[in-house]
């Protein structure tokens, strides 16, 4: 079943380019090297994440100012504490929106 708000191609697109495409989690404090789901240095894949949610497990709306390029293993981290990162990741969102 689709999600009701997708990531659109455009939109995508207009993060990744805003990110540098490049995972922003190092630059917001994030400890680590870059990599996959299961640790620094493994392979590195991008992804878009929702920085903020919508409660009881939704993600929030997919827009450019609720979205950063995070790698797996920062991606990680921010949900494994994400009342910490969230706060600085909404930070740097301000920074560029602001």
């Amino acid at each position: 079943m689709a999600h009701k708000d997708p990531v659109t191609p455009e939109v995508y697109a207009a993060v990744m380019l805003r990110d540098n495409r490049t995972c922003v989690g190092p630059g917001v404090g994030m400890d680590g090297k870059c990599g996959s789901q299961w640790g620094p240095g493994r392979p590195v894949v991008l992804e878009i994440d929702h920085v903020n949610n919508a409660g009881f497990g939704k993600r929030g709306p997919s827009v450019e100012e609720n979205l950063v390029v995070l790698c797996g293993y920062h991606h990680r981290i921010k949900t494994e504490a994400s009342r910490f990162w969230r706060v600085a990741l909404n930070e740097y969102l301000r920074s560029h929106y602001e």
